[in-house]
């Protein structure tokens, strides 16, 4: 089995959020469910992130982001609002 390794990105840096599911997010639980597809630009590139999302008791979203060929968990993401944008960065530690 082949497997393909995520898009490089740096851990713990804030990514401006794109768009979900192919439109501008409007509020955080656009991010949550199943399913949820989401776009970062990082280096100039756009990423697409897909994976199942979650609020949290602290006001963010926490996304699972999933392998598309075998649904393996990749790497967690904390997607947040500010006044200006929705961001994502990857969970450390």
């Amino acid at each position: 089995m082949i497997y393909r390794s995520p898009d490089p990105v740096a851990s713990g840096q804030r990514y401006r959020v794109a768009d979900v599911l192919g439109v501008a997010p409007t509020k955080l639980a656009d991010f949550v469910g199943a399913g949820v597809a989401f776009s970062i630009e990082c280096a100039d590139k756009v990423h697409l992130i897909a994976g199942c999302g979650r609020m949290t008791e602290d006001g963010t979203v926490r996304l699972m982001e999933k392998d598309g060929a075998t649904s393996k968990d990749v790497r967690t993401w904390v997607i947040e609002e500010d006044a200006e944008s929705f961001t994502a960065a990857t969970q450390t530690g």
